[in-house]
């Protein structure tokens, strides 16, 4: 059977080969052996050297002189058990591990100004050059209510009113507009809400408070936002976006399919984007919906923007995943709070960071509760996020591909249906490491996985140690 992970094949077939021993002729051998190491080079991956190819070529000519090499494949096979995972021969296949691109916090700047250095004048001339107000928000045909923003609604009267007044400042482009406090800190707190709440402001990229003081008495705080294109840039690229949008929206299923429509809004948004950390505007929806390229930041905030047209609650939220900073969402399915990773379920980033994937839409992520989310992903958002305890919205649960024991009936029938669809993978998840052993012993020792197949008596596959899935070339 063929291992189509490289990078697993790679540690088994000379991770564990042993030089022998022979005398004089062997030393001159080994140092010839060295020398071809030292010119060839090696590749470093997860803290491992594997051999070039000029360098296995040597190896292979020292192996056919002294036989010093052994085929262990079958015997790595059989020392996976439960009780050994962290002895497992095979690579540690890493999901998503990496850099995830430019995701850094909102830029501020504070001012300080004394009430004497204002006259009438100034104040005239800054209202002269005030945007127009007719600059409307991007999703203007789609009315929304404040309360179902996720964030608004977890903010106590006052801080709402500066929320509020924040938003309609950024939403007409206004300058050094009067905020109704003068503390800092409900203000940067309101400033991270808004933008977690509302990824249509695209042309924010942080803010700059104005502080009055008359003498040591601070009497008035402005706001402005840190615009990066001018009114007339915003409204081309809001169009852009809005055409896209409605589109995308125009084909989603039904309201009442909420699991349907995340599903829908996940596998667009991967299939029409490529991860590029060079990609232009990547801290926004506008690298997503109008050039397809685009990092975590924009992957969440276009999940973010989709689903609240499509009225599902879900915020983005903030952290780091393989001690990277990081992005993904909590989305509430039919009351079912659960986290979505859209940036590490496309192959595209996985591919960026050296990882062999066969499909382009993975579901690792997709719909998982805080047990499984937590083993790679470090939670540090602005706002605070409920607990995620269910696997009822978990993709492989709903598609019938979660494994809590070695079923052969269950993934006959995984197979029978991506036969059916015409797919040209299967992949299942093991709900921990040791079903997961389990099932490797089943169907690569025992040879059952042949009973999957339809007379074929050759299986091509991938094995994923790290998040205990098995796929499967149909």
């Amino acid at each position: 059977m063929k291992d189509w992970n490289s990078r697993n094949s790679a540690r088994t077939e000379y991770g564990n080969k042993r030089p022998g021993t022979h005398g004089p002729a062997g030393v001159l051998v080994c140092l010839a052996l060295l020398l071809c190491l030292t010119l060839s080079g090696c590749t470093a991956i997860d803290g491992v050297e594997y051999l070039s190819d000029s360098t296995k070529e040597a190896a292979d000519f020292i192996s056919g002189l002294f036989g010093a090499y052994e085929e262990e494949v079958e015997q790595e096979l059989q020392e996976l058990s439960p009780l050994e995972e962290e002895e497992d021969p095979w690579a540690k296949f890493e999901v998503g591990s990496g850099s995830v691109g430019g995701f850094s916090y909102y830029e501020s700047d504070i001012e300080t100004i004394e009430e004497s250095e204002i006259s009438e004048n100034d104040g005239a001339e800054e209202a002269k050059e005030k945007p127009e107000t007719s600059v409307s928000d991007p999703g203007a045909n789609f009315t929304f209510n404040d309360e179902s923003n996720y964030c608004f609604a977890l903010l106590n009267s006052e801080e709402k009113k500066i929320y509020k007044e924040i938003f309609n400042c950024f939403l007409q482009m206004g300058e050094n507009e009067e905020l109704s406090t003068l503390d800092t800190e409900i203000v940067d707190k309101c400033f991270n809400y808004v933008m977690l709440d509302h990824p249509e402001i695209f042309y924010v990229d942080g803010y700059k408070i104005s502080l009055t003081k008359r003498g040591d008495v601070p009497v008035r705080l402005g706001i402005t936002g840190k615009y990066n294109v001018t009114v007339q840039e915003r409204r081309i690229r809001q169009e852009a976006i809005e055409n896209t949008v409605s589109e995308i929206i125009a084909g989603a299923p039904p309201a009442d399919d909420e699991y349907g429509r995340v599903k829908y809004a996940y596998d667009y948004i991967i299939a029409n984007t490529n991860y590029d950390p060079e990609a232009p505007d990547n801290q926004n929806i506008v690298s997503v919906f109008i050039t397809g390229r685009s990092v975590c930041q924009g992957y969440s905030m276009a999940m973010k923007y989709l689903l609240d047209r499509m009225g599902i609650v879900c915020t983005i939220v903030y952290g780091k995943a393989n001690d990277e900073n990081h992005s993904w969402n909590m989305v509430s399915m039919d009351g079912v709070n659960c986290f979505v990773d859209a940036t590490w379920g496309d192959a595209t980033y996985r591919e960026a960071e050296n990882v062999e994937e066969a499909e382009k839409i993975n579901y690792n992520y997709f719909g998982v509760n805080d047990h499984i989310l937590l083993r790679t992903h470090k939670i540090s958002t602005p706002a605070p996020i409920p607990e995620c305890t269910s696997l009822d919205k978990y993709y492989y649960v709903v598609e019938g591909k979660y494994f809590t024991s070695v079923d052969m009936e269950q993934l006959s029938a995984c197979f029978e249906k991506a036969r059916a669809a015409g797919e040209k993978y299967v992949t299942i998840k093991c709900s921990d490491a040791n079903v997961y052993a389990q099932m490797v012993a089943e169907l690569f020792e025992k040879h059952r996985i042949f009973e999957l197949y339809e007379k074929k008596a050759h299986a091509d596959y991938i094995r994923d140690n790290t998040e205990y899935t098995l796929t499967f070339s149909m």
